[in-house]
């Protein structure tokens, strides 16, 4: 297990699996096998899998994953878009620990039933940064919440993004009023490049930073695991 003494990590944490790629990638089935083998062995830590090729899970998954997954591994689907939606029903017709949906970045309004959220523990929300980054317009942000809270679907509201509207994140309108403009005219919503440090995450106030139950008690049994290798 040499390569494990490398690890600067500490038990409890949560790893994102393949976050810059997809770990469901046809390229990946000659070592995914290994990293399934790998997490199961590291069930100190968490792991969150997201991918935009849930037709492709079932098939990919190990043969010792049960009726239940693995206790550390988290499956979720990206979905933000509207075409995108589909992707659920894929994800609810697997087994696993927990399901989660990641909707960044959020670039439409999404409706979803409580029957199209059923089966799923966790749904992270933001808005997209970078160079490109293009704006969100925060009242999808409220309908989503919304559709969610109906669910009871714990939310983590991770990001504005690049992009705010002042009001919903409490960013000041001299910060907004000096910044490049985009206007949504369906909805007469103007949102502001003020860039996503200082649009930061508060949502009309509140900080919806939510974690499942079930998550936080795995995590804070890993955390107390201290083996030796």
């Amino acid at each position: 297990m040499k390569w494990r003494k490398s690890w600067s990590v500490k038990p409890g944490k949560r790893i994102s699996v393949c976050g810059w790629s997809d770990f469901f990638l046809e390229e990946a089935d000659e070592w995914r096998e290994d990293a399934w083998r790998y997490m199961r062995i590291c069930s100190e830590y968490t792991f969150v899998i997201g991918t935009k090729r849930p037709e492709r899970i079932a098939e990919c998954l190990p043969a010792d994953w049960g009726e239940g997954g693995y206790p550390n591994v988290l499956l979720g689907v990206s979905v933000g878009l509207p075409e995108s939606i589909s992707r659920i029903a894929h994800l609810q017709s697997v087994p696993a620990f927990l399901r989660f949906i990641e909707f960044q970045p959020l670039l439409a309004r999404i409706a979803l039933t409580e029957e199209q959220l059923s089966g799923i523990g966790w749904a992270i929300i933001g808005g997209e940064s970078g160079m490109n980054a293009r704006p969100m317009n925060p009242r999808w942000v409220t309908y989503l919440v919304s559709d969610l809270n109906k669910a009871g679907v714990p939310i983590y509201f991770k990001q504005w993004g690049a992009w705010t509207d002042g009001v919903s994140s409490g960013v000041s309108y001299a910060a907004c009023r000096t910044a490049v403009a985009h206007r949504f005219p369906n909805e007469q919503v103007t949102v502001y490049r003020v860039g996503m440090n200082k649009a930061g995450s508060c949502f009309h106030g509140r900080i919806l930073k939510n974690i499942p139950e079930r998550v936080v008690a795995g995590e804070q049994n890993q955390a107390k695991m201290h083996r030796k290798w």
